[in-house]
């Protein structure tokens, strides 16, 4: 599994530009449920922001927005990227 902290700039509730940490977890050649299991416990670190998750596969990105919808996260967006999709999941 590569993870990889991320620093980024987004605005807060009060429109002030604010550093929020992302992190970035591959999921390429991994089983859903350990990228699941993965992705839940790097939501629990206070310090992470955001996850951007990368899948290869139709079903583990199905998996991916049904977890976050059940788990009251928001998927920020989706961005296909060079025969994979980057998930961006926001607590």
């Amino acid at each position: 599994m590569q993870e990889k902290k991320l620093a980024e700039q987004a605005l807060n509730e009060s429109g002030m530009l604010q550093e929020v940490a992302a992190m970035q977890l591959d999921g390429r050649n991994k089983a859903c449920v350990g990228l699941i299991a993965d992705l839940e416990k790097a939501m629990k670190d206070d310090a992470i922001s955001s996850v951007i998750v990368i899948v290869q596969d139709v079903p583990t990105k199905i998996d991916i927005y049904a977890w976050a919808k059940r788990k009251n996260h928001r998927v920020l967006n989706e961005t296909p990227f060079d025969g994979v999709f980057k998930i961006e999941v926001l607590k």
